[in-house]
């Protein structure tokens, strides 16, 4: 697989100071180009699967953040140096972490993190996932508990290709889908106590 930086344009649309209850937190929000000629397809639902891709992902993008792209491996260091500090700045005045939302070009939607001791590199957030239509993804958070509960509840697909790729996102991490009827646009997943399923409606 080619390198990840040429898929990635960075359309920041702002550092945000989100109020919350205790501590502010900077959001960056980063619009991903469709490279088909040069890259396989890629959306959330691709990336919520593969922890591989996750990692790689997570380390171009933390370059890109950082604007350490030129090339020139000194520069490029600085921008790296001048970043970390910008974020460790973030921690001690509450600010931090760095959040970045990754709007693909289905419109699916993948978060990650990056804070002052994130080692150069965003991590990828568990549970944030959303396909085209804001259904939760499944990711290896489903293997605990409260991540498999988090995915309760009823989904809606636009068409029968999207349900199937939310199912092999979750037969991917071992919850068992049972499709009744192959043309169904809608899904409803169950807690029985000690384990998540789902099925068509």
């Amino acid at each position: 697989m080619k390198s990840l930086g040429c898929l990635l344009v960075l359309v920041v649309l702002g550092f945000l100071l989100l109020p919350a209850p205790a501590l502010a937190a900077v959001s960056v929000g980063v619009r991903v180009a469709d490279h088909e000629r040069t890259l396989p397809q890629l959306s959330a639902v691709t990336v919520a699967q593969d922890t591989a891709l996750q990692t790689r992902l997570g380390a171009q993008l933390a370059r890109h953040l950082a604007g350490a792209t030129t090339g020139y491996q000194r520069l490029d260091e600085l921008s790296m140096n001048l970043h970390e500090r910008r974020l460790k700045l973030y921690d001690r005045l509450g600010m931090g972490p760095l959040r970045v939302d990754l709007v693909w070009p289905d419109r699916s939607r993948t978060v990650y993190s990056m804070d002052g001791n994130s080692n150069r590199r965003t991590g990828y957030v568990t549970g944030q996932s959303r396909d085209p239509y804001g259904n939760q993804l499944p990711d290896q958070s489903a293997a605990q508990r409260a991540g498999a509960v988090s995915l309760v509840g009823s989904y809606q697909f636009q068409n029968v290709r999207n349900r199937q790729a939310w199912v092999r996102a979750a037969r991917a991490q071992g919850i068992p889908v049972q499709v009744d009827t192959p043309s169904a646009t809608r899904l409803q997943c169950r807690w029985s106590g000690t384990a998540l399923s789902c099925h068509t409606e």
